[in-house]
């Protein structure tokens, strides 16, 4: 790190519309899927929205999207879109919430309580009152919800307590005791889960204690027998082994195994109670789960596919072989897609190297990984991670819960502010926000914060450093490509440019540029490509622009529809538009050395240019 001292300690950060070289993914959800909160987060940094799965019908999700390019055309400001195929942190949000407010015989003042029932998105109309046909529930109040209940009669054939009920896509917050039930629960991606109890009500389980482990799912548990998910589990599992469940907050440690009966005899290792529907981690154990589940294929196929998403987040990516059977899953589409890998197992991170070489970007997802392994090594290997990211040019993301406190509050704790710089100071490309924009108080400030935070961590780095070490660690020869992209940026170094240009079509060489992380920003400008059989250009859609969006440093625009890019005459208009471009964003102004990096039929060319 180099500039650090009290004085850059002291000094506050100037006000000047500077924007982060770090990019910012933020989730969009019940808090920020409308179109002026949208707006709101493009203006102050969203670079990436991210489409959670894990929760929504197409339908919602679709609306989402279209609010999303609503406000994109309103500002003007480029967003790329990412389909995220699971996010157990959020499993809450998979179905519509039934709101069952309970009271006593003496009233409806202040013992009141809240019951949050989960019911499966697909059988209840999104976003209004509705009916729901259940041998308990019927028609529900008509009255809109104002705070308050405004209906008093009980529903037939309900608990005489139960007043009023409200149908709703949102988690409503309440100071009331509340709980929650997940009587069905249909979430993508490849994981484990516990079953149902009896009666629905939690277990106690005391340290010391043995218990069975059944693979049978219709069996309801109770305090000697409860059910997971994965069929395979008295197969894989040896004694030893250890079983994780509800976040860790649950240790079970392998006794025996019957596959035959399809059991495993467990100990508990700590005091706690386990509820409904809990995840489960199986560290150190190699599971036999498909990368995509069926709904995962359907919400790529039948609604990524057809909006044009540009990247995909694949959840506990295990082995390159991954990625390649997701490729033939998309078929055609897999060349416009770029595929992000979360690894969030041991088996994953030894694969790394593997996984990294197939995926085209990558996550480091640190809340199933910090099952998997030891949370005082959790450091190391997002570390280990950015890092060989960095050095293999590959966008790398850093995520989960590193503002979660601004779900609440309007002010991060100081650890998650460190957190985020030190994600910057280690390399990543992106950070990502997750319950903080999807569901929390403070979408915006939390957006507007940590682009600070950024902005903060990268005017401490040391870029001439980093120069050298990518250098470095580059084998030779450089590809003819690489070798140009590394000039670009070592003249910027040397000339202190304030920014680097490059023409590009498919984006390649301007992120081979932002591999070699300039100390400036780079505007990487995409030209239309010309058909064969028109006299007119075509460009088949924004996508290289948008997949720009994740590389550190990068700021996408698209070149006129008038620009050829076919001789020095039509490069150079091209060049004075990018400049002006780049003058009215604040990436420059007049007096100002940049360096361009263009091709002119089959030369290609560096060189410095003054901005008028």
């Amino acid at each position: 790190m180099a500039n650090i001292d009290i004085d850059g300690i002291l000094k506050e950060l100037p006000n000047d519309g500077r924007i982060p070289k770090t990019k910012i993914v933020c989730t969009l959800g019940p808090a920020s899927r409308s179109v002026p909160m949208i707006e709101k987060l493009l203006r102050a940094g969203m670079n990436v929205a991210r489409f959670n799965f894990s929760h929504g019908s197409h339908e919602y999700h679709q609306e989402t999207l279209d609010n999303l390019r609503s406000a994109m055309h309103n500002t003007g400001i480029l967003c790329a879109v990412m389909l995220d195929t699971k996010s157990y942190l959020e499993i809450t949000q998979n179905f519509l919430y039934m709101l069952v407010l309970c009271f006593s015989d003496s009233g409806m003042s202040d013992t009141g309580t809240v019951l949050l029932y989960g019911i499966p998105r697909h059988q209840i109309p999104c976003g209004r009152l509705a009916e729901l046909q259940t041998p308990r529930l019927r028609t529900p109040p008509s009255d809109s919800y104002s705070g308050t209940p405004r209906s008093t009669r009980s529903l037939t054939e309900s608990p005489s307590q139960v007043k009023w009920v409200l149908y709703t896509d949102n988690l409503i917050q309440s100071e009331k005791p509340h709980t929650y039930r997940h009587p069905t629960l249909d979430l993508s991606g490849p994981e484990i889960r516990t079953g149902f109890l009896k009666d629905g009500k939690a277990v106690q389980l005391k340290e010391g204690q043995e218990i069975t482990v059944t693979t049978d799912y219709d069996i309801k548990g109770d305090e000697k027998m409860i059910s997971m998910s994965y069929k395979k589990l008295a197969v894989d599992l040896k004694p030893g082994n250890t079983i994780l469940c509800a976040d860790g907050t649950i240790t079970l440690s392998v006794l025996s195994c019957d596959p035959a009966a399809g059991t495993v005899r467990c100990r508990c290792g700590n005091t706690a109670m386990i509820g409904e529907r809990k995840n489960v981690n199986l560290p150190g154990v190699v599971v036999d789960l498909p990368t995509l589940t069926e709904k995962d294929k359907e919400d790529i196929l039948g609604w990524g596919v057809p909006n044009s998403i540009d990247m995909i987040a694949l959840s506990f990516v295990r082995k390159g072989s991954d990625l390649v059977n997701v490729r033939k899953v998309l078929g055609p589409h897999a060349k416009k897609i770029q595929l992000m890998s979360k690894v969030e197992n041991q088996e994953g991170v030894i694969n790394f190297d593997e996984i990294l070489r197939e995926t085209d970007a990558f996550m480091v997802a640190r809340g199933d990984l910090g099952m998997e392994i030891p949370v005082e090594k959790i450091f190391l290997a997002q570390k280990m991670m950015i890092y060989k990211c960095n050095l293999a040019g590959k966008p790398v993301v850093t995520a989960t819960q590193m503002l979660e406190s601004m779900i609440k509050s309007p002010r991060p704790t100081r650890a998650e502010a460190t957190d985020v710089a030190n994600a910057v100071l280690d390399g990543t490309d992106c950070v990502m926000l997750s319950g903080e924009s999807a569901a929390g108080a403070y979408p915006e400030l939390a957006v507007k914060i940590m682009a600070r935070i950024c902005i903060e961590a990268e005017s401490s780095l040391d870029y001439g450093a980093i120069f050298k070490e990518m250098i470095r660690s580059t084998p030779l020869p450089m590809s003819p490509l690489e070798s140009l992209a590394s000039s670009a940026v070592r003249t910027a170094n040397k000339a202190k440019a304030k920014l680097i240009v490059v023409l590009t079509r498919g984006g390649t060489t301007a992120k081979l540029v932002a591999k070699y992380r300039p100390a400036v920003p780079i505007l990487s400008v995409v030209v239309p490509v010309l058909t064969t059989d028109s006299f007119d250009w075509t460009c088949s859609d924004e996508g290289p622009a948008r997949h720009s969006l994740i590389y550190r440093g990068l700021v996408p625009i698209l070149a006129e529809g008038s620009a050829k890019a076919t001789d020095a005459e039509s490069t150079e208009v091209i060049l004075e538009a990018a400049m002006k471009s780049a003058t009215e964003k604040g990436l420059c102004k007049p007096g100002d050395a940049i360096v361009a990096l263009h091709r002119i039929g089959a030369a290609s060319v560096i060189k410095i240019c003054i901005v008028k």
